[in-house]
């Protein structure tokens, strides 16, 4: 027999909530009749079970919404699909219960720690679901009540599950739910995860080619990496830094980047290895400038801070590419790139900046050219 209202138990005597059964749902013009006791048919009903203080009784009114269970023998049928759907949608009612609670018994951190509970089944269903923007919703809702509750660890981990799971659909979201998740981080003195988060923020930056924003981030990321004294990520965001100041045309900026890090590599037994790569980085720079005298300055200036740089290939070629550039001669120029290349693959934005002086070059050519005619 179905429970009368009678049995109904007001939303203060609930002292837990447990999922008893999960869901049978009637999709017409099917009907399933395995044995519910005497039930022919279930129309869509999801099986619940909410144990209650006192009265017994198997259904109660919360939030102005019924929740009914039936005990009986579960069908061997599969569940469909829709079935995720139907039970997500019932759920995100559910933490209205927790809510009213709260609201009624203010202070008690029991009622939050309930509805903080029934989020993050939510949350953790509508991710198996694949639903990433209902989910990241709930997670933002749990790292609220989590916030009540004074645990603020738990609320910024809240909120980070918030913006993984609207990366998949959302980078602004994705981004705000990860600077809240940073902001309370530095407030609570985790600053290595503060880093970590400001990290990831510059990377969104950087796929949406956002280069203002994402040298930003990786700046102040770099400098808490810094205070915990994780030079390798410090290190590797200065690099990104130096990378999108070139692009940007930024070139003394990303210049003296590369030589910092060059400077503190050669300390390192590990990192010393790079040092000739850092230089070549911040030679190419030196190119772009257009200033012969400064290019020629910086190469006695690298070969003095490492003595091993002389004789590689890298120093060969910005000393060829120098004189071609004060000679002005974009043949010699381009065979210069194209040994190293062979022999060494020049990556993207190398490429990139070399093309720059080319072009340059080029234009000085076709000046000199005009003037002689």
């Amino acid at each position: 027999m179905r429970p009368t209202t009678s049995d109904k138990a007001p939303p203060s005597q609930i002292r837990s909530i447990t999922f008893s059964y999960l869901l049978q749902l009637r999709q017409r013009p099917h009907t399933y009749k395995s044995g519910l006791n005497g039930w022919d048919e279930v129309r869509g009903a999801v099986v619940l079970h909410f144990p209650v203080r006192g009265g017994g009784g198997d259904s109660f009114s919360g939030g102005g919404v019924d929740y009914q269970w039936w005990s009986g023998k579960r069908t061997s049928h599969a569940i469909p699909i829709l079935f995720i759907v139907a039970f997500l949608v019932l759920l995100l009612q559910l933490p209205v219960v927790g809510e009213t609670s709260c609201k009624e018994q203010k202070g008690s951190t029991e009622n939050f720690e309930d509805a903080g509970d029934l989020y993050e089944k939510a949350a953790n269903s509508y991710k198996l679901a694949k639903s990433w923007d209902q989910a990241g919703s709930v997670y933002v809702k749990l790292a609220e009540c989590h916030l009540k509750m004074d645990s603020k660890h738990e609320a910024a981990s809240a909120y980070a599950d918030a913006a993984h799971s609207y990366k998949k659909t959302s980078t602004k979201e994705c981004i705000a739910n990860l600077e809240q998740a940073l902001n309370i981080f530095m407030e609570i003195g985790r600053l290595s995860m503060a880093a970590r988060y400001c990290k990831e923020i510059a990377e969104l930056y950087e796929q949406e080619q956002n280069l203002e924003q994402a040298i930003a981030y990786y700046d102040k990321a770099s400098d808490l990496f810094q205070g915990e004294e994780v030079t390798t990520s410090a290190n590797q965001c200065k690099q990104k830094i130096a990378q999108f100041s070139a692009q940007l045309e930024q070139y003394q900026k990303a210049i003296e980047i590369y030589e910092e890090i060059a400077k503190q590599s050669l300390n390192n037994n590990l990192l010393k290895y790079g040092v000739r790569g850092h230089l070549l980085n911040a030679g190419i720079c030196q190119l772009c400038k257009g200033d012969v005298v400064a290019i020629t300055n910086a190469l006695d200036r690298y070969q003095e801070l490492d003595p091993t740089f002389s004789g590689t290939r890298e120093c060969k070629l910005l000393a060829d590419l120098a004189a071609a550039v004060d000679e002005e001669d974009v043949e010699k120029f381009t065979d210069a790139v194209k040994e190293f290349d062979s022999m060494t693959k020049l990556d993207e934005w190398k490429t990139t900046l070399l093309l720059r002086v080319k072009l340059l070059l080029k234009a000085k050519e076709e000046e000199d050219d005009d003037d002689l005619t």
